[in-house]
């Protein structure tokens, strides 16, 4: 995950893309395995700003706290939930399956697997 901790010039961070292998078979899709990438495009403070893509979508997402626990917004399509942990694929998939449909889900909720190891690691090396 090289890449991650570069800074532009104006104060926000770029991000290498990262791949990573999607499964869904029991969902009637033609291919139960497809490869899909994430792309921070920018850390503000607790809030994350990513691109996901796999199976021909592009879903870009806001990432954050809440009272609650987490939440996701996918302003392209009007769609907002909450979130377990970011690394519950099995939880956050059932959650957005109703709103964006099983591949797209799938794609999102491996992505935010992603995305919790790579704050977990940001964050432990603010810490060092």
């Amino acid at each position: 995950m090289s890449g991650f901790d570069t800074q532009s010039r104006n104060h926000r961070q770029k991000y290498e893309s990262l791949s990573y292998q999607c499964e869904d078979c029991g969902s009637g899709t033609s291919s139960c395995h497809w490869k899909a990438t994430l792309k921070v495009l920018q850390r503000r403070g607790l809030f994350i700003e990513v691109r996901m893509e796999g199976r021909g979508s592009s879903i870009h997402a806001i990432v954050g706290p809440q009272i609650n626990g987490s939440f996701i917004c996918i302003p392209n399509y009007n769609v907002g939930s909450e979130l377990a942990g970011l690394d519950d694929i099995f939880w956050n998939k059932e959650r957005l399956t109703p709103l964006i449909g099983v591949v797209d889900a799938t794609t999102v909720a491996q992505g935010l697997s992603q995305l919790a190891f790579f704050t977990e690691e940001k964050d432990e090396k603010r810490k060092a």
